[in-house]
């Protein structure tokens, strides 16, 4: 394999690890601030149902609802988190064949010097 070739593609693939960790951190950041407005929401609902005296079923859907609602962000930071480790591994993969790269081509410079 070309040096220069490995090179690049060690940089490309540190590259979009990057921007992986990134899009990962924003996700998991949007979850978190989607689960605070989520919680006032849910506070606001229970009061609206106090108030109006609703009767149980509609309180046991809602409660369904909330659940589901739940399980489905869990689901969504635990795979944003995995895709996190991911990227975090891919990063250090590059980060390695980088610095293989970086001395075969010191190496070459030593032998030719």
């Amino acid at each position: 394999m070309d040096i220069q070739s490995a090179f690049n593609s060690s940089l490309y693939g540190l590259n979009q690890a990057s921007q992986g960790i990134t899009r990962n951190s924003q996700e998991i950041a949007n979850n978190s601030l989607a689960q605070s407005s989520q919680e006032e929401q849910r506070a606001q609902a229970l009061q609206a149902e106090q108030q109006a005296n609703t009767e149980q079923t509609n309180a046991d859907q809602q409660n369904q609802l909330n659940a589901q609602s739940e399980q489905n962000r869990q689901q969504d930071i635990t795979d944003n988190l995995v895709d996190l480790t991911q990227n975090q591994l891919d990063a250090s993969a590059n980060i390695k064949a980088l610095q293989t790269a970086n001395e075969t081509i010191g190496s070459i410079i030593d032998i030719k010097v």
